[in-house]
């Protein structure tokens, strides 16, 4: 039963998408604000593609409003020789 719970943990992100999302405090004096990350990162036959965007949260009065988002995109192509 424990080789069976490890090899479901090992093998079950496998089957997941290439997806992660952060949460991040930035504890600096004048910067006491949250950010959130959203990346994903896909694989294919011709390359691969990764992209994240990021959301901060510290609207002025309002700390719970998104006050900026920044976002990237980078797709790879792969050349065979």
């Amino acid at each position: 039963m424990k080789n069976l719970f490890f090899g479901i943990i090992l093998f079950f992100p496998l089957s997941l998408p290439a997806q992660n999302l952060q949460l991040h405090y930035d504890f600096g004096e004048d910067r006491k604000f949250w950010t959130a990350t959203l990346e994903m990162f896909k694989p294919d036959t011709l390359g691969s593609t990764f992209w994240f965007a990021d959301f901060d949260f510290n609207f002025p009065g309002n700390p719970r409003s998104m006050s900026a988002a920044y976002w990237e995109i980078s797709r790879e192509f792969y050349i065979p020789d």
